[in-house]
């Protein structure tokens, strides 16, 4: 599975102290006031669902795996993982003054770099 594989490189590389998998858990209400458009999923054809439904299988097999791994997971209904990724980020640099590493393909949390 790429993602484990990609954890285990990350890991081999950075020897973080703790590493934790954040998840979705539901749409940023938030952010749905201000915008009522976002994240709107229109009709998905038979291969994205497809995708979809194989994608929910391998997150699925992740959340059971990772605590193997020693990975703890993040998960809070109602919050989107990179608001919930930057709150964590923010509390560990302002209480400890250490460092975060985020490993993420989302441009988004270029804004977290410092």
């Amino acid at each position: 599975m790429t993602t484990i594989r990609s954890i285990l490189k990350i890991a081999s590389k950075v020897r973080p102290i703790r590493t934790f998998m954040v998840w979705d858990a539901g749409h940023s209400k938030f952010r749905k006031k201000i915008y009522p458009d976002y994240k709107r999923r229109d009709a998905i054809d038979e291969e994205k669902e497809r995708i979809l439904e194989e994608w929910r299988m391998q997150t699925a097999l992740l959340e059971k795996y990772l605590p193997d791994l020693g990975v703890a997971q993040i998960k809070v209904q109602g919050c989107e993982a990179d608001d919930l990724i930057f709150k964590i980020q923010k509390y560990w640099k302002e209480f400890s003054g250490g460092s975060t590493i985020i490993a993420s393909s989302d441009a988004d949390f270029l804004q977290l770099v410092d």
